[in-house]
Formats: structure tokens, sequence, C-alpha cells
């Protein structure tokens, strides 16, 4: 189904939507659901930024044409893998930095190297977190497989990751979330509203096709 929106309005209401979900995201991210427990104690993960996030997406493909609600689940579902897996990823690549590279203590008793560490964290997350999305979106949508779409989505994703680097001055994701799952949320709406070239009409004997 082809979607009446533009481009520019679905990714306009597609990153309003995710503001939304940012919030919630930072302000209630742990009820009624709780946390996914994978590994040890302190790497709960909590699962609703990725519920939240994957519905803002799922709204996004149903106004630009996705219809199917098998297909809305499979999204929703990949998208919550990709925050588990970008979480994941995060939390073993910052302990084994803070491991490898301590760094001097500052006057406020911790390392000064915390900040780069969570923005290369932050970077490497955000790629795993958005590439796994994209995936998600290209298998329930094919009209979204172009490099000039999927490029541009992880590029997004991972240069927004690195806003994790201001959890180590305000102690809160609260800027991550409001860039990274707006705009992510807008490339992909973009891209999936854009209109598609039509195939070339059929040819025979070598002629040039009639315009009817």
């Amino acid at each position: 189904m082809t979607s009446t929106l533009s481009p520019a309005r679905a990714a306009g209401l597609s990153a309003g939507l995710a503001i939304g979900s940012a919030l919630l995201s930072n302000f209630a991210p742990l009820e009624p659901w709780g946390v996914l427990q994978i590994g040890p104690r302190l790497d709960a993960i909590p699962l609703l930024p990725g519920i939240y996030f994957g519905l803002v997406v799922c709204v996004g493909g149903f106004l630009t044409g996705t219809r199917n609600p098998l297909s809305l689940a499979l999204l929703l579902a990949m998208i919550v893998v990709a925050w588990v897996c970008a979480w994941k990823t995060g939390y073993q690549l910052y302990e084994r930095l803070e491991r490898d590279h301590p760094g001097p203590i500052g006057s406020a008793g911790a390392s000064v190297l915390a900040p780069a560490r969570l923005a290369i964290t932050g970077l490497v997350a955000g790629l795993v977190g958005s590439a796994i999305t994209v995936l998600g979106v290209i298998i329930v949508r094919r009209d979204f497989r172009s490099v000039a779409n999927c490029a541009r989505t992880i590029a997004i994703g991972t240069a927004a990751g690195t806003l994790l680097a201001c959890n180590s001055v305000i102690e809160s994701m609260l800027p991550l979330f409001l860039v990274w799952q707006p705009a992510v949320a807008a490339s992909i709406a973009f891209g999936l509203a854009r209109p598609k070239p039509r195939p070339a009409a059929p040819t025979i004997g070598g002629s040039a096709p009639v315009e009817t």
C-alpha cells in the first residue's frame, strides 16, 4: 500500500512521537514489565525503552503502508532485540574499557576518561542498535532496501550514540534518548514514505516504450 504522507510529514510525525517515547524511556523505563536479566545483576536491561521506540516505528510503518499485524509485530520484536543487543554491547564494552584503561582520577573522584569511554561505548552501541533496527525494517518493508536509507539511518544512530557521554556529566540518558530516537525514527519514516521509482515499461524489438 502506497503512503499518502509526504516524506517530510512522515518524518515529522515519527520524530514527534519519538520525543514522547524518549521521555517515557528516561522517566518510566521499568514498570510494569521490569527488566530482562542476562548476565550480571548490575546488567539488568530495562525492556520498556525498546518497546516504546518499537511502537513509534510501528506507527510510522503503519502510516506509510504497513497494514499486516504480523509484520508490525515482527518489526516491534526486532527493535526490542536491537535495544537489548545495544545495551549488552554498551555495558560489556564499557566494563572492558574501564578495566583496561582506568585513567587518572579527577578532583571529583571519578576517572577523567569516563566521558571518552562513554562516547566510545555509545558509538558502538548506537551502531549495533541502529543496524539491527534497519535489519528489522528491511525484513518487513522491501521498499526500504536502498543504500541511502540504510546508510543514513545507521550513520544517524551511530553518531547519536556518542551522546551517552552526557551521562558522565548529568547522570541521565535523556540527551541520548531525545536525539537518537526522534532522529532514527524520522530517518526510517522518511525512507518508507519516499516515492518509489516506477519500473520501466517493457520494450518490443528494442523500440522505445509507448506511453499511454
